[in-house]
């Protein structure tokens, strides 16, 4: 996301990954793999989306795809953005010159995420899955999902815990009947196992 003024965005395309392990008995191939992202932002809020798109896909002899998920954020305080920013710029850097793994940049951000958190959540910010499909071939997985922030307050802001009565979420999901038998089945087989070595 970039909180530069104005307006930004990345495509890119790859023709087609490829991917073979026979001692694991893995074999993936995917044609075709679109990205796109954008931001738009003013003086006060920031609005940006990634898009990314597939192709045919061959698993394990399987095919599957096409394919696609879209994420759109909405309302995020352009301001905070831009200083969040800031200090992940300024701690890359530090960890570059100190050699040490990208792997800690997560950790490393926990603190900074945190404290912009309340700035970011007064605009009353949305993040939204508006797009999500996947060709199977048991069938086409698709579905949506709506995160919003509603009437919040200070108290809200100062009390993590109180935030969850500020969050809305509407969620639709369509499945083939054979995949979420399988991940069933998955879940008892998993706990079964779980009980015999208790």
């Amino acid at each position: 996301i970039s909180a530069a003024p104005g307006n930004s965005k990345v495509v890119y395309s790859i023709e087609a990954i490829s991917v073979n392990q026979p001692d694991k008995g893995t074999s993936v191939s995917i044609k075709n793999i679109k990205a796109e992202g954008a931001s738009k932002n003013d003086k006060s809020l920031t609005n940006a989306y990634s898009d990314i798109q597939v192709g045919p896909a061959i698993v394990d002899g399987e095919n599957y795809g096409p394919g696609r998920i879209r994420f759109d954020l909405r309302r995020l305080d352009t301001k905070t953005l831009q200083s969040v920013q800031k200090e992940v710029n300024k701690v890359q850097a530090e960890m570059a010159e100190q050699g040490l793994p990208p792997e800690m940049l997560t950790f490393a951000l926990q603190p900074i995420i945190t404290k912009a958190l309340p700035e970011l959540l007064k605009k009353q910010p949305e993040i939204e899955i508006s797009k999500l499909s996947m060709v199977t071939p048991e069938g086409e997985i698709k579905g949506n999902l709506k995160i919003s922030i509603d009437n919040i307050n200070q108290a809200a802001l100062d009390n993590p815990m109180m935030l969850i009565s500020a969050v809305k979420a509407q969620a639709s999901v369509s499945c083939p009947k054979a995949i979420v038998k399988s991940v069933m089945a998955d879940k008892v087989r998993q706990q079964v196992m779980e009980d015999l070595q208790v």
